[in-house]
């Protein structure tokens, strides 16, 4: 793990392999048997693991391909599970959690909080209906404003 009590999305996304891989009583190579059915013939034991430990990074299309061995909705294998690590590392910054959690069901949008001493993400949207966001500059701030669309 990164940080004391953070992980990074690599890490998150490496737990959510290995969860769902035992869940459905899968070993290691039984998920690179079928990632290698899906197109991914490189995928070996050794590249679920690497994956699993967060040693290896895992491009859209074989994020994509191992939610559908696996039997998953993608977004599932991004959804932060461990408890011991409340925030998560996006690139320099921190969200707690639970928020990256909601930002990858598509229920919110995270901003760069400019006013924090650490790069910290910020809660932008609600989760009530559509909006649509505008960018306006403030006094040199970037403020992003919510605005309810049009029905």
């Amino acid at each position: 793990m990164g940080e004391k009590g953070r992980q990074t999305p690599g890490e998150v996304l490496g737990d959510g392999v290995k969860v769902y891989r035992e869940a459905r009583g899968l070993s290691q190579q039984g998920l690179a048997d079928r990632m290698s059915r899906l197109g991914f013939t490189a995928w070996t034991q050794n590249t679920v693991s690497l994956t699993e430990r967060a040693r290896r990074s895992v491009s859209v299309d074989e994020h994509r391909a191992l939610a559908a061995a696996l039997g998953v909705p993608p977004t599932v294998l991004m959804m932060a599970r461990d408890r011991d690590a409340p925030e998560i590392t996006v690139g320099n910054a921190v969200v707690k959690a639970g928020w990256f959690n909601d930002w990858e069901r598509g229920e919110l949008a995270l901003v760069l909080d400019l006013d924090s001493d650490e790069p910290r993400l910020r809660r932008l949207l609600d989760q009530e209906g559509p909006i649509a966001m505008r960018d306006q500059l403030d006094d040199d701030k970037l403020m992003l404003r919510r605005t309810q669309e049009e029905e």
